[in-house]
């Protein structure tokens, strides 16, 4: 079996091809956007949160994804208006739902941060006092998805710079812990309005040139990110990006891009660009490909789509960024499993991903085993049953007292204990023709085919006595075409073909028990042969043996 689950073309080892694409930037509707600022701040329950600046006062306003066709006024605490609130963000516990925002205290020009808890039982409204605010500028208050956390841009003045920065808090137990600063992503220049994603992921703006433009750090750990990277244009433009909020590997942000028409509007992007899989098979001659079926899972293994493979070599599928899948290739007749890979997605803003599984199927149409360990002259396998057998025939001196049976060897010990391996072997063997045949027998295995069981008995070089004869009752059997009458004068050819026709019994005798006759006789076809002597330098104990192969034909042929 081979299987390659194939690499990025630019990075080793990795799990993908690249393609170069570009991200479309989409402009929301007129019902959001307005010839005054909008601001996006959060999501919630489907609802894009926003702001609206008129004359330098700030309206809380949302509109619900993904059409945005109405917006309707978002009522927040009153503190709200009076603290002269503008950027803000909220998160939900049990009872009790969370805002923070950044605003100023009457008589004070600097900014800070505010944060209510409301009792979602009796709407009581209570101030959590936040600790860190400074004589500076804090502002961009935002929850982290799961509430425990919040980020927020802090000033920070030195003897040469006044900038600011971004920092990470812990909120615990309705406290706000002592501030991180994010050294990753903090420089001497203006980092703004940042926004950590479901995955970690760390978004912010930064005044880099001439105007503010939008970053991304990967998270590497807790309260850990990669150094940052400039997303790509038209993501970025010559203008102002800012208030970035990403969901579902959406991104909505600010931009003055339109600075002729209109101040700042809110636009999205999808900030990964498609992802593909595609699965190629090589397909070796094989019994129940039309029952082949590959399955895309999701991470609880629900089925996401399925497809039989049919006629053919390739299949294509579209992937979600960022998501873990399962891909499943299995026989849905014989629930047999030829490969299971777990992986995630990429998410890129710069190139098409393209996951390629590229697939061997192993051939299941021809199996081959040799079964060595014969007595000497006898042609019965060695199991401990026929051991026993045969050593009674010389007890009783049935065999052994003349010339015509004295080519036969008396099973001595060491026979008993190979007789263990020959009777495990002979199990497999028929292990693996019953396998079949509950296939045929359920439907698998077309009728049109039909199972050829090939069995060739050899023997040593030495010759037999010119008197030697067989000596059990005649056999005629014409369902494995085999015919030999009592005292027939035997040579190593004869004698050969016996070991192959008692092998094919002894496996017919197991399959009857539990198939009976008319369905062994229907799907299975017996052919005997006899291949005389083996003249190589081995030990004569391994050149007594029979050669099983087992392999599928059309029916008729």
């Amino acid at each position: 079996m081979k299987i390659s689950f194939f690499t990025l073309i630019i990075v080793l080892f990795s799990f993908a091809q690249i393609f170069c694409g570009e991200i479309e930037v989409i402009k929301l509707p007129n019902n959001v956007n307005s010839h005054f600022d909008e601001f996006p701040c959060f999501f919630k329950d489907e609802k894009l949160f926003f702001i609206r600046k008129e004359k330098n006062v700030f309206s809380t306003l949302y509109s619900k994804s993904p059409n945005f066709d109405e917006t309707e006024n978002f009522r927040i605490t009153k503190k709200y208006f009076k603290l002269s609130g503008n950027f803000f963000s909220s998160t939900d516990a049990e009872n009790s739902e969370f805002f923070i925002f950044s605003g100023k205290l009457p008589n004070r020009n600097d900014n800070d941060i505010f944060c209510f808890k409301r009792n979602k039982k009796n709407n009581e409204i209570l101030q959590i006092y936040f600790p860190y605010n400074t004589d500076g500028f804090e502002s961009h208050p935002q929850f982290i998805s799961k509430g425990n956390k919040i980020v927020f841009v802090s000033e920070v003045t030195s003897e040469t710079n006044r900038n600011t920065d971004i920092f990470i808090s812990d909120f615990t137990n309705e406290k706000f812990e002592k501030p991180i600063d994010i050294k990753e992503v903090n420089t001497e220049l203006n980092e703004i309005t940042p926004f950590i994603d479901e995955q970690g992921n760390l978004y912010f703006s930064r005044f880099d040139t001439t105007n503010y433009n939008l970053y991304k750090a990967e998270k590497i750990s807790d309260n850990i990110w990669s150094k940052p990277r400039r997303l790509p244009f038209p993501i970025n433009t010559e203008y102002n990006e800012l208030c970035p909020i990403v969901i579902n590997n959406k991104i909505f942000f600010a931009s003055d891009r339109e600075k002729n028409i209109s101040g700042f509007d809110i636009y999205s992007a999808n900030l990964c660009l498609p992802v593909f899989l595609e699965i190629s098979f090589y397909e070796n001659p094989r019994l129940f490909s039309s029952f082949d079926k590959m399955l895309l899972l999701d991470s609880n293994e629900n089925i996401i789509e399925g497809k039989y493979l049919g006629d053919n070599t390739v299949l294509s599928l579209d992937l979600l960024p960022n998501k873990i899948y399962l891909v499943k290739i299995y026989n849905e007749c014989t629930k047999e499993t030829y490969f299971k890979k777990q992986f995630k997605t990429l998410c890129l803003d710069t190139s098409y991903v393209k996951y390629v599984i590229r697939y061997n199927f192993p051939s299941n149409l021809t199996q081959e085993v040799n079964l060595p360990f014969f007595l000497s002259g006898y042609y019965k396998p060695i199991t401990r049953y026929n051991l026993e057998q045969i050593k009674k025939l010389f007890d009783l001196n049935i065999i052994g007292t003349n010339d015509t049976t004295n080519y036969i060897e008396f099973p001595s010990p060491t026979y008993f204990d190979i007789g263990l391996k020959v009777e495990e072997t002979l199990s497999n063997i028929v292990q693996q023709i019953s396998y079949f045949t509950k296939m045929f027998q359920k439907g698998c295995i077309p009728q049109s085919k039909i199972l050829k069981i090939e069995i060739t008995g050899y023997a040593d070089p030495r010759a037999l006595s010119p008197k030697a004869k067989f000596f059990e009752e005649s056999i005629f059997d014409d369902k494995m075409n085999f015919f030999l009458e009592k005292g027939t004068i035997l040579s190593n050819d004869i004698l050969s073909k016996l070991r192959a026709y008692f092998t094919a019994r002894e496996i017919k005798n197991q399959l009857v028990k539990n198939f009976g006759y008319s369905l062994i006789d229907k799907f299975i076809d017996w052919e005997i042969k006899g291949g005389g002597i083996i003249k190589e330098e081995e030990d004569y104990l391994l050149l007594r043996k029979v050669n099983i192969k087992i392999y599928f034909e059309n029916r008729g042929l």
